[in-house]
């Protein structure tokens, strides 16, 4: 269901910004990427089912997975002038924030679920973060970095906490919603 949602998400967008600048075979080929994008999610699917467990070289396949699907999507839009940005923006936040819980804060990630009772927790690690729109993205992470870095450092300690409000920046400005 959640695959289906977030292939949905950004085949809607993507229909709706199509005009005559796009040939048929770039329309096409959003087919080809959408399907390496759903590769990728369903890893992201994988992981979560399996407690956020994953070995080095799976880790390793999803990241190339996301290389690949970018390297897809940035191929249409050099042919493709009205191609949405937000597509490729979304699918490298996305690839990003895989990265950094695969890595660097690791060690939480464990602890997400029971931290996700508390809203504002909710709001960026929970499911219907993928639903929202760039636009409520940036509403969620404005309004609740401070609680979520603050509670994430009352179950994972404050190294955590900071490195997690370091990667809630850099995602306010992939999304170009900072208010820097």
């Amino acid at each position: 269901m959640k695959l289906q949602l977030i292939f949905s998400i950004f085949l809607f967008q993507y229909a709706n910004s199509i005009d005559s600048k796009c040939s048929a075979d770039d329309i096409l080929k959003v087919g080809q990427c959408l399907e390496k994008m759903t590769d990728a999610v369903e890893k992201i699917n994988s992981w979560v089912d399996k407690n956020f467990t994953y070995t080095d070289s799976e880790k390793d396949e999803f990241n190339k997975k996301c290389e690949d699907t970018k390297t897809c999507f940035e191929e249409i839009q050099k042919n493709c002038d009205d191609f949405p940005g937000s597509v490729i923006d979304g699918m490298t936040v996305m690839c990003d924030r895989f990265e950094f819980m695969t890595s660097d804060f690791s060690t939480c990630v464990p602890k997400l679920n029971s931290l996700t009772e508390k809203e504002c927790v909710k709001q960026f690690f929970g499911e219907e973060y993928a639903e929202m729109t760039i636009k409520d993205r940036c509403e969620a992470l404005n309004e609740n970095s401070k609680c979520v870095t603050e509670e994430v450092a009352k179950d994972c300690g404050d190294e955590m906490a900071g490195l997690l409000g370091n990667h809630l920046k850099t995602e306010l400005k992939k999304y170009k919603c900072s208010k820097d």
